[in-house]
Parts: C-alpha cells; structure tokens; sequence
C-alpha cells in the first residue's frame, strides 16, 4: 500500500491509503508526501481522483451499471437491423455484413490502469523539462507500464464481454490509443484479465499515425464498420464515440447533446476524471492547440478558474459560464 499525505494550505494535512500496484502480487508500502500548493487543489489535483477510482464502492457500482445495462441494449440491437452505433458521417457507403460487432476503447474502459497514475504522483516529472521534453518522458513511462501487461480488469467488463461473444455472430474490438509496440503486451494484459481475444492482430486496433491509425480512432471504427454492424461503443472519453471532439468546451457539450438519446443505449461512458481529452482542452477558446504556450500557462489558467470559482459562485446558481467568443480565460 503506498501512504499519501496531501497538503493544501499550512493548516491542513491528512494521511490516506491508496494501492500502488493494482495487482495480484503483494503490494508494498511506500511513504509519499504532496507538497503543499499555494493555491489548494492544484499541486495534487489528481490525488482524490485516483483514490476515488481505487477505494470508491460509488465508482464500482458505475462500472457495474454500464456493463449489467448494456446487456439489454445489445439484445434490441441485435433484433434491429436498422440499430447502429456509429454517428452518420462515420457509417461506410455499403452496407457491412451480417455480423455484430461491438467496439470499446481498453483504458479506464476495460482495463483500470490507476497505478500507473499513483507512479505518476510519486515520480512527479521534473519541473525544468519542456512540454515536449515531458511528452517524451511520459510516453517513456507509460510504455514500461503498459510493456508490463498489469492493468486490472474494471468491474462488470471482461463478464460483458464474455457473455456479448457467446451470441451468434457477435464479435467485440478493441480500440486504442496505445501504440503498435506496446500491441503484443495489451493482448497479453487482455487475455489475463479474462477478456476475449481471438485474434491479437485482427480485433486490437492499436494506433500508428504512419499507417493512417490516428488518434481520433475515426479510421479505425470505420474499418471495423466494413465488416460488421457495429450496434455498441464503449469508452472513457468523448473521442471514442465521435471524431472532432478536441475543440472547446462549449463546443464539446453540443456535440454530446446532440447524441443524448444515444447514452445509454448505443454509447456507454465510464467515469475517467483523471486525465482525457476533456483535461486537453480546458482553456481553449478558438480550438487550437496552441492556445496555451507551455504547461506554465495552462496552470496559471487552471488556477485563474479555481479564483473565479471560488469568488463567484453562490448557491443555488452555481453552474460554469460559457465561453464568449475572445474570452482570454
């Protein structure tokens, strides 16, 4: 078990428990302090998020109702031809064969890879490197981990999954953003954790910008859609339901409004409040990705939207206020 102790302030300080390693093996106890943060929340903004995705029953239950759910809608999807899961400008021209197929991303959907965040938060990345420099070395260190294949099962996947596969002519893909390399351990990880693989190369769809796998997984659901009729996507994060989704917040929430009748029945989330592209886009307001000029500037951002909070919320109406168009936030 690993000890942190948060600090937020002078006055304040508690000691939690929090797994560091979410696997079979003994876990073993390390002592970990977050520093205290000038303004509370920011030093260890990540801290509550990954405890509450280890120890949370609330979290658990979330999980469990997606994947108990889901067995009902993928019932009234299979007795409806007309039943499909792809938004419109992503369905192929031809119709697919006669086959099911159902899509989910792997991380924090299946697969709960919290005690990579809780080495995250004992090795914090040097603070003089450049953002580029810690793109490198995070993609550095998530590689080790996921080279490791330790990620656990989240509650209620692998059983879906398995029951989903034994319909007729049912097939289940996996879609991720882990890179090509780290492709063999995934399936390794998969397999261990009781998901169904039948083919390593032919249902996990792993990412290479090279080859046209992008980020958006835009391509990738289409392929799939070639083969099969894809009734079900299951993910953490908006972009593995839709393309075009790193814009703005604003922006964001149309498109999921746009498709509410969907959640629920052809989309199912699962919480992720850790990282995601909703943390990649806070601040924007054009959609650029150059709208913060170095992580300095996105938590001085960060910490701007803490103050405004804090000084101009007032209960009942304490909701966030939208964007305007040259709003400098």
């Amino acid at each position: 078990m690993l000890t942190i102790v948060i600090r937020t302030g002078a006055v304040f300080a508690a000691s939690l428990m929090l797994a560091a390693c979410q696997t079979a093996a003994t876990r073993a106890p390390t002592a970990v302090t977050e520093p205290a943060a000038t303004t509370p929340g920011l030093a260890d903004d990540n801290f509550k998020a990954v405890l509450w995705q280890q120890t949370a029953a609330e979290y658990q239950a979330l999980a469990l109702q997606v994947y108990q759910r889901a067995d009902q809608a993928l019932a009234a999807a299979i007795a409806d031809p007309q039943w499909n899961a792809l938004d419109a400008s992503e369905r192929p021209a031809a119709a697919a064969g006669d086959g099911i197929a159902i899509i989910a991303d792997i991380d924090e959907t299946l697969l709960d890879n919290s005690a990579f965040s809780v080495r995250q938060m004992r090795e914090p990345m040097p603070a003089d490197l450049t953002p580029a420099a810690a793109r490198v070395e995070f993609e550095r260190r998530w590689r080790e981990w996921a080279l490791e294949a330790q990620a656990t099962a989240m509650p209620g996947a692998a059983e879906f999954m398995q029951r989903a596969v034994k319909l007729p002519k049912v097939e289940v893909f996996y879609l991720s953003n882990r890179r090509d390399e780290e492709k063999a351990a995934t399936c390794q990880n998969l397999l261990a954790a009781g998901f169904p693989v039948p083919g390593c190369a032919t249902h996990v769809l792993t990412r290479n910008d090279a080859e046209g796998r992008l980020k958006d997984k835009v391509s990738r659901r289409q392929a799939v859609a070639q083969q099969a009729r894809v009734v079900l996507l299951f993910g953490d994060n908006l972009g593995d339901f839709i393309g075009n989704i790193e814009t703005t917040i604003d922006e964001r929430a149309v498109i999921v409004q746009a498709h509410k009748d969907w959640w629920g029945s052809r989309w199912w989330i699962l919480p992720n409040p850790g990282y995601g592209s909703w943390e990649n886009i806070l601040g924007r307001v054009t959609g650029r990705a150059d709208d913060f000029a170095d992580a300095a500037a996105r938590t001085a951002w960060l910490r701007q939207q803490k103050e405004r909070l804090l000084k101009d919320c007032r209960v009942p109406d304490c909701r966030p206020k939208p964007s305007q168009p040259g709003d400098a936030r």
